[in-house]
């Protein structure tokens, strides 16, 4: 007697990047450019204490008394490049004279605005701009997880009580409330970051909050709650893991809006310290010269072009990321 045995297949799983919704999302032309222009803004932030030497209070917190000390055999070097001081945030400056130097004029690559060095500010910039973007996104999308998980899958008096609350925030608008904000809290970068988060965590709440109430219903749910599963399981195991679609599209272009928010309150006068190294503080430079001089109305185009352009590839590159990730997700949204 011949005994056969059987043999179950081994399902070989393919990698990510051979995966459709990564070929879709390589297919995209748009999200290659956007790709492109991220992963610029990575390097510049990575490579700032290179690209941009660090001066003054920032050397002498690293002790060093020059800036030729800094090189990669230097201990101080690896600090800067990983945990850099505070003070290595600040631009230097050059003088108190609020007219602007042409770019070249003092080693000043791209010039000086209010005395303060913009190459400088455009480069560490890069890195405020993905502390403040990664911050304030984690942070939203964590409380507006939880917040949306608990309010669509209970339901009854729990998400009245959050959405309610949910709609007290909808009701200001987002900026009025995060200068008031601003405002009692104090100006300072990492108060900016709560005030934006405090903002913020209300739209992945309501979002999320829809998809659990669309997926609870469906069969696979009530057949893991049918087989005794607890609710802690199926909301972690069996729900979110399918809500997340939009919400990573709405983080993706969250990335972009959250520090344009941020440029916004610099240029008010309510971001972050003055001379730190921000996009939105070297816009508010420039206020007094958008016009240039009588006669010359490009004078002093130099000020506001570096800044405004560096904000607006930030925003546009994780726009058109955030467009193609939905598409390449969600077919059916093209």
């Amino acid at each position: 007697m011949i005994q056969t045995v059987q043999t179950t297949p081994q399902v070989t799983r393919e990698p990510w990047w051979e995966s459709r919704v990564a070929k879709r999302f390589r297919r995209n032309t748009l999200a290659m450019i956007g790709l492109a222009v991220m992963v610029m803004f990575a390097l510049i932030a990575a490579f700032a204490p290179i690209l941009a030497p660090p001066e003054q209070a920032c050397a002498r917190d690293l002790s060093m008394t020059n800036r030729s000390s800094l090189s990669l055999t230097d201990s101080s070097f690896w600090r800067v490049m990983f945990r850099p001081p505070e003070n290595c945030f600040v631009m230097p400056r050059d003088s108190f004279s609020p007219i602007p130097t042409s770019p070249g004029v003092g080693g000043r690559l791209f010039g000086t605005s209010n005395g303060y060095d913009i190459k400088y500010g455009l480069v560490w910039g890069a890195r405020t701009a993905f502390y403040l973007g990664f911050t304030v996104i984690i942070s939203t999308l964590l409380i507006g997880t939880l917040i949306g998980s608990l309010a669509g899958y209970f339901g009854g008096w729990l998400d009245n009580l959050f959405m309610r609350f949910t709609d007290v925030v909808f009701a200001f608008p987002g900026l009025v409330l995060t200068i008031v904000l601003i405002a009692i809290f104090g100006q300072s970068l990492n108060n900016i970051v709560l005030s934006l988060v405090l903002v913020g965590w209300s739209t992945y709440a309501r979002l999320l909050r829809g998809e659990i109430l669309r997926i609870r219903r469906l069969e696979y749910v009530e057949g893991a709650r049918a087989l005794g599963a607890k609710d802690a399981r199926i909301i972690f195991w069996h729900v979110l893991p399918n809500s997340l679609t939009a919400l990573t599209v709405q983080a993706t272009l969250d990335m972009g809006s959250v520090v344009l928010s941020a440029a916004a309150l610099s240029f008010l006068g309510l971001g972050t310290p003055l001379g730190y190294s921000d996009w939105g503080q070297l816009i508010n430079f420039t206020r007094g010269f958008l016009q240039g001089v009588p006669g010359s109305p490009l004078a002093y185009w130099y000020v506001s072009f570096f800044p405004g352009l560096a904000l607006i590839l930030w925003g546009l590159s994780w726009n058109l990321l955030g467009d193609a990730l939905r598409d390449a997700l969600d077919p059916r949204a093209r």
